[in-house]
């Protein structure tokens, strides 16, 4: 099942936490890489809440990454970042290309903090 969620910020978000939920989510985005059989093997486990970020552009994005040590550039209409679940950190571009980003400690904690100050402000 998904759910999906439009984040509005109010007009008086705290903008430093927006800030480091974004820093945070392009330490995840730094070195991608293509998940190993074991990775891949690891993303069906029983099902389990998963929480992605995901952002949508009306029109394509030119994007580099470094995937496998190598700069790649797409036009990214979609991005998705998984902050809960199996595989925190993995990335789907364009819902179709699967890579595995930096598990980074810190992206959960800033996620927690965006929810808390969305859901305070309310």
């Amino acid at each position: 099942m998904t759910q999906s969620e439009l984040v509005q910020l109010p007009w008086n978000a705290n903008m430093a936490v927006m800030q480091k939920l974004l820093l945070e989510s392009s330490f995840v985005l730094s070195d991608l890489h293509t998940p190993s059989p074991q990775e891949l093997a690891k993303s069906d486990p029983p099902p389990t809440t998963t929480v992605s970020l995901q952002a949508n552009y009306p029109q394509p994005k030119r994007m580099s990454f470094v995937v496998d040590g190598h700069v790649l550039t797409l036009d990214v209409q979609s991005l998705q970042i998984e902050v809960e679940g199996a595989n925190v950190g993995q990335v789907t571009i364009n819902r179709t290309l699967v890579l595995q980003g930096i598990n980074d400690p810190n992206l959960q904690p800033a996620f927690e903090e965006l929810i808390k100050m969305l859901h305070n402000s309310d």
